[in-house]
Protein backbone atom coordinates (compact mmCIF):
# COMPACT_ATOMS: atom_id res chain seq x y z
CA UNK A 1 0.00 0.00 0.00
CA UNK A 2 2.79 2.15 0.75
CA UNK A 3 4.31 1.73 -2.60
CA UNK A 4 1.12 2.74 -3.88
CA UNK A 5 0.43 5.75 -1.96
CA UNK A 6 4.23 7.32 -2.91
CA UNK A 7 3.77 5.97 -6.91
CA UNK A 8 0.89 8.71 -6.43
CA UNK A 9 2.22 11.33 -5.16
CA UNK A 10 5.38 10.87 -7.33
CA UNK A 11 2.51 10.91 -10.11
CA UNK A 12 0.68 14.19 -8.27
CA UNK A 13 3.85 15.83 -8.17
CA UNK A 14 4.71 15.28 -12.05
CA UNK A 15 1.39 16.10 -12.91
CA UNK A 16 1.29 19.49 -11.18
CA UNK A 17 5.10 20.02 -12.78
CA UNK A 18 3.92 20.28 -16.29
CA UNK A 19 0.73 22.19 -15.35
CA UNK A 20 3.32 24.71 -14.24
CA UNK A 21 5.40 24.53 -16.73
CA UNK A 22 3.02 24.81 -19.62
CA UNK A 23 0.26 26.55 -17.07
CA UNK A 24 0.06 29.31 -19.84
CA UNK A 25 -0.36 26.99 -22.89
CA UNK A 26 -2.87 24.69 -21.76
CA UNK A 27 -5.23 27.32 -20.27
CA UNK A 28 -4.82 28.53 -23.94
CA UNK A 29 -5.61 25.11 -25.66
CA UNK A 30 -8.74 24.76 -23.17
CA UNK A 31 -10.13 28.44 -24.69
CA UNK A 32 -9.40 27.22 -27.96
CA UNK A 33 -11.01 24.09 -27.52
CA UNK A 34 -14.34 25.67 -26.49
CA UNK A 35 -14.03 28.60 -29.00
CA UNK A 36 -13.10 25.81 -32.01
CA UNK A 37 -16.47 23.96 -31.11
CA UNK A 38 -18.27 26.68 -31.96
CA UNK A 39 -16.09 27.19 -35.16
CA UNK A 40 -16.25 23.61 -36.30
CA UNK A 41 -20.06 23.54 -35.95
CA UNK A 42 -20.29 26.54 -37.59
CA UNK A 43 -18.68 25.40 -40.19
CA UNK A 44 -20.01 22.36 -40.20
CA UNK A 45 -23.60 23.57 -40.83
CA UNK A 46 -22.85 26.54 -43.03
CA UNK A 47 -20.77 24.34 -45.36
CA UNK A 48 -22.62 20.95 -45.16
CA UNK A 49 -26.40 22.25 -44.24
CA UNK A 50 -26.10 25.51 -45.80
CA UNK A 51 -24.34 24.58 -49.64
CA UNK A 52 -22.33 28.00 -48.24
CA UNK A 53 -18.74 27.78 -49.82
CA UNK A 54 -15.68 26.04 -47.87
CA UNK A 55 -13.94 29.53 -47.29
CA UNK A 56 -17.34 31.56 -46.67
CA UNK A 57 -18.09 28.74 -43.91
CA UNK A 58 -14.55 29.08 -42.28
CA UNK A 59 -13.93 32.52 -42.19
CA UNK A 60 -17.41 33.06 -40.66
CA UNK A 61 -16.73 30.05 -38.28
CA UNK A 62 -13.14 31.44 -37.50
CA UNK A 63 -14.74 34.86 -36.83
CA UNK A 64 -17.33 33.84 -34.12
CA UNK A 65 -14.33 31.38 -32.93
CA UNK A 66 -12.32 34.69 -32.61
CA UNK A 67 -14.38 36.70 -30.61
CA UNK A 68 -15.07 33.74 -27.89
CA UNK A 69 -11.28 33.06 -27.45
CA UNK A 70 -10.49 36.79 -26.97
CA UNK A 71 -13.30 36.89 -24.39
CA UNK A 72 -11.74 34.09 -22.87
CA UNK A 73 -7.81 33.85 -23.43
CA UNK A 74 -7.26 37.70 -23.03
CA UNK A 75 -7.40 37.87 -19.34
CA UNK A 76 -7.20 34.25 -18.50
CA UNK A 77 -3.92 33.19 -20.36
CA UNK A 78 -2.42 36.73 -21.63
CA UNK A 79 -3.34 38.33 -18.39
CA UNK A 80 -4.25 41.72 -20.61
CA UNK A 81 -6.88 43.75 -19.92
CA UNK A 82 -9.95 44.30 -22.60
CA UNK A 83 -8.83 47.48 -24.33
CA UNK A 84 -8.19 49.09 -27.23
CA UNK A 85 -4.66 47.95 -27.68
CA UNK A 86 -5.13 43.92 -26.51
CA UNK A 87 -8.32 44.35 -28.91
CA UNK A 88 -6.13 45.11 -31.93
CA UNK A 89 -3.25 43.20 -31.12
CA UNK A 90 -5.76 40.02 -30.74
CA UNK A 91 -7.45 41.14 -34.04
CA UNK A 92 -4.21 41.47 -35.98
CA UNK A 93 -3.02 37.77 -35.41
CA UNK A 94 -6.42 36.51 -35.82
CA UNK A 95 -6.04 37.60 -39.43
CA UNK A 96 -2.37 36.19 -39.94
CA UNK A 97 -4.52 33.00 -38.41
CA UNK A 98 -7.37 33.63 -40.56
CA UNK A 99 -5.08 33.79 -43.50
CA UNK A 100 -3.30 30.85 -43.01
CA UNK A 101 -6.21 28.40 -41.68
CA UNK A 102 -7.74 29.70 -44.98
CA UNK A 103 -4.49 28.62 -46.72
CA UNK A 104 -4.30 25.58 -44.61
CA UNK A 105 -8.05 24.60 -45.63
CA UNK A 106 -7.75 24.33 -49.18
CA UNK A 107 -4.19 23.17 -49.82
CA UNK A 108 -4.79 20.37 -47.37
CA UNK A 109 -8.89 19.83 -48.95
CA UNK A 110 -6.95 19.58 -52.61
CA UNK A 111 -4.47 17.70 -51.32
CA UNK A 112 -6.57 14.90 -49.14
CA UNK A 113 -10.15 15.33 -51.58
CA UNK A 114 -8.88 12.19 -54.42
CA UNK A 115 -8.21 10.10 -51.17
CA UNK A 116 -11.41 10.73 -49.06
CA UNK A 117 -15.25 11.14 -48.63
CA UNK A 118 -16.17 14.62 -48.33
CA UNK A 119 -17.03 14.67 -44.66
CA UNK A 120 -13.39 12.93 -43.88
CA UNK A 121 -11.38 15.15 -46.41
CA UNK A 122 -13.28 18.17 -44.48
CA UNK A 123 -12.16 17.01 -40.95
CA UNK A 124 -9.03 16.54 -42.19
CA UNK A 125 -8.78 19.68 -43.02
CA UNK A 126 -10.08 21.73 -40.36
CA UNK A 127 -7.75 19.82 -38.31
CA UNK A 128 -4.69 21.00 -39.83
CA UNK A 129 -6.58 24.49 -40.27
CA UNK A 130 -7.12 24.79 -36.56
CA UNK A 131 -3.17 23.16 -35.36
CA UNK A 132 -1.19 25.25 -37.46
CA UNK A 133 -2.53 28.48 -36.70
CA UNK A 134 -3.29 27.65 -32.93
CA UNK A 135 0.99 27.62 -32.50
CA UNK A 136 1.56 30.19 -34.35
CA UNK A 137 -0.87 32.69 -33.01
CA UNK A 138 -0.46 31.58 -29.20
CA UNK A 139 3.41 32.42 -29.46
CA UNK A 140 2.75 35.66 -31.79
CA UNK A 141 0.21 36.71 -28.65
CA UNK A 142 2.68 36.06 -26.22
CA UNK A 143 5.33 37.95 -27.94
CA UNK A 144 2.57 40.77 -28.42
CA UNK A 145 1.34 40.78 -24.73
CA UNK A 146 4.51 40.57 -23.03
CA UNK A 147 5.71 43.88 -24.60
CA UNK A 148 2.54 45.60 -24.20
CA UNK A 149 2.37 44.96 -21.20
CA UNK A 150 6.29 45.77 -20.63
CA UNK A 151 5.20 49.67 -22.15
CA UNK A 152 2.30 49.78 -20.23
CA UNK A 153 4.41 49.70 -17.05
CA UNK A 154 7.14 51.68 -18.20
CA UNK A 155 4.84 54.84 -18.90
Amino acid sequence: MICRESEASAMMRWVQAIWHRFEKIIRYLFCSIISTVFDVAIVWCLYHLAGVSLVVANTVGVVAGFLISYVLSARQVFETRYDAASFAIFFATFLMGLVCADGLILWTEHLVSPFLPKGWAFLVSKGVSIVGPFFLMYFVRKYAFQKLESKRKGS
